[in-house]
């Protein structure tokens, strides 16, 4: 299936997973290493249960180089205006489904200047930007360099991928999930949810997931100071 946008460029399957693969996997590396700048060592900000990917981090850039195809032929500044406030509120939707729906919190710019309740800030919403202008100005290149990798085998492994990818997401979903029933107290009612307790109980989660926390300690270390 394939989307095309009012210049006739063709966004196939393929590239869309490609884009996404080399985004959920290549944000895990940026901010990594960002880390280790800023804070002397090593963070790996993963949402799946194997591999180093991000969900969020694929979004991201599947939705520059699509929203790059789709407004290329509006200017630059509008380009990285648009995708920009596009970012920035998908960030706060996430951030505020994954407090209200699972009382937890993945990251938290409450000490950011102009931040709102933590969930996004001015400072991240330039780092969006300077995303969105990068795709941009190199959407013909990244798209031809695409073109060039496009081949029925080549295909065939976007698809295999792209299953497999999708099943170590839904696992790490129902993972994330079941650690936040299992702390509100809640018992499992699956076989699926026995397992992951004690396969992935809350102190393998915690390593895994190293910045998210739960709302209600917050709270309470909050109440205590």
């Amino acid at each position: 299936m394939n989307f095309k946008n009012s210049t006739e460029t063709i966004l196939s399957f393929d590239k869309l997973f490609w884009i996404f693969l080399a985004g959920s996997f290549l944000g895990v590396i940026v901010e990594g290493l960002y880390s280790v700048w800023v804070n002397g060592y090593w963070e790996s900000h993963v949402v799946t249960v194997w591999g180093w990917f991000n969900l969020l981090y694929g979004i991201g850039a599947l939705g520059f180089y699509y929203g790059a195809a789709k407004l290329k032929d509006r200017s630059l500044a509008m380009q990285v205006f648009i995708m920009t406030a596009i970012a920035t509120i998908v960030e706060l939707v996430c951030g505020i489904l994954l407090k209200h729906v699972l009382g937890m919190r993945a990251w938290n710019y409450s000490t950011r200047f102009m931040n709102i309740d933590g969930f996004i800030c001015p400072a991240f919403s330039l780092a969006w930007g300077f995303m969105a202008l990068i795709f941009s100005l190199s959407f013909r290149r990244i798209s031809h360099i695409l073109d060039k990798i496009e081949h029925p085998r080549i295909h065939i492994a976007a698809v295999v991928l792209s299953i497999v990818l999708g099943l170590n997401y839904c696992f790490a979903s129902a993972a994330i999930v079941r650690w936040s029933d299992r702390h509100y107290g809640f018992r499992p009612e699956t076989r699926l949810g026995s397992y992951l307790d004690r396969s992935m109980n809350d102190e393998w989660m915690s390593s895994r997931f190293m910045d998210w926390y739960f709302v209600d300690e917050l709270e309470e270390s909050a109440s205590q100071e």
